[in-house]
């Protein structure tokens, strides 16, 4: 096990996160900030590297590519999605249920989370219903069902709290998020601040506050609203933000300066926060469904950002089997998939060993 660590760049970090944040400017043209904490963000830390050269503690292996991966804190388990999309009818995915001796069950849903070895969380659309549901491993019989009035949306699911989130479109197609409890019947929806005919990638709230971001090349745009207050617009330089899976009153966002992203936090007043300055890696900001993690690449290969220890992780490729394509993160659990001569391993890893 060795670790890579990054060259300090906080001095670059410093000029370049505070120039970006506060070289806002409005939809009409005037220099604008978004109150940055200029003081926070100058004590930014650097991401250390950690490639993963220990034995894995589980692999097992499935007869096909792998296409997306799902596992559950234990690591004992897997579902896996078939590279050519293993689309069902109304194009629900086939989720493959795994584990050391075999593929031994199989689930329809349009996104699915495994809560642990015998439960699976499921989000459901199609046939004109929608509904989140928790569904039995081995057998694919839902228990626990509630309805939800959202067409699309990512689901994340949040352990510590048993809540689940739903992240996409309402059913009139404005941009929106379910929450609720596993195992309860209430479901809350909140709507995003919707800028006419733009295409939100992300948005939080709290109280009567609100932000928006579209992301676009190379800048993103920012929109803060608060009540009835008219939307105010800002552009972010060489910027990319995303709904933050850890907290609904923020965003995620980075700023790209050539090899180095600069991660940090932008609240619904538009205030930055916190600081991460990550080398050699990029991260699909508006796709992100892992509280505390960023999953990434770094020259071609997955690599996973532990945001609240600043440790970005990276699995070794190995000359027995295809270099790592995908990469999943559940609790102190990381699994792989890599591409054999007949089929996809994956190979778990236990984090409090590194």
């Amino acid at each position: 096990m060795r670790k890579q660590v990054t060259v300090p760049l906080i001095a670059v970090f410093v000029l370049c996160l505070a120039a970006a944040v506060v070289s806002v400017l409005s939809e009409r043209g005037r220099a604008s900030a978004l109150n940055p904490l200029v003081p926070e963000l100058s004590n930014a830390s650097v991401a250390t590297r950690t490639l993963l050269t220990g034995p894995p503690s589980v692999v097992f292996d499935v007869p096909f590519d792998v296409g997306a991966l799902r596992i559950p804190s234990s690591g004992r388990i897997a579902a896996v999605v078939g590279k050519d999309g293993g689309r069902g009818a109304d194009g629900i995915h086939v989720f493959h249920v795994a584990d050391a001796r075999s593929t031994f069950a199989r689930i329809e849903a349009t996104d699915l989370i495994l809560l642990d070895d015998t439960r699976a969380l499921t989000w459901t659309a199609r046939q004109g219903t929608a509904e989140i549901a928790e569904v039995d491993v081995r057998s694919g019989t839902p228990g626990w069902r509630v309805p939800v009035p959202m067409r699309s949306g990512t689901l994340v699911y949040e352990a510590g709290t048993n809540a689940w989130t739903l992240s996409g479109r309402d059913a009139a197609g404005r941009p929106a998020r379910a929450t609720g409890q596993v195992g309860g019947t209430e479901v809350r929806i909140a709507s995003a601040p919707s800028p006419d005919g733009a295409a939100i990638d992300g948005w939080a709230a709290a109280g009567a506050a609100a932000i928006a971001v579209q992301n676009g090349s190379p800048d993103a745009r920012i929109w803060l609203s608060r009540g009835s207050q008219a939307l105010a617009s800002h552009t972010l330089l060489q910027a990319a933000c995303g709904s933050d899976a850890a907290s609904d009153r923020r965003l995620l966002c980075a700023i790209h300066d050539g090899d180095v992203e600069r991660i940090f936090t932008l609240d619904v007043e538009g205030r930055a926060a916190g600081g991460l300055a990550v080398s050699d890696a990029s991260f699909d900001m508006a796709d992100q469904r892992v509280p505390g993690w960023l999953i990434g690449s770094s020259n071609g290969l997955p690599v996973a950002l532990r945001i609240a220890s600043g440790e970005l992780l990276q699995p070794a490729a190995l000359d027995e089997e295809g270099p790592p394509s995908v990469l999943a993160v559940a609790g102190s659990t990381l699994a792989t998939v890599a591409s054999t001569e007949v089929g996809t391993r994956i190979r778990v890893y236990r984090l409090n060993q590194f």
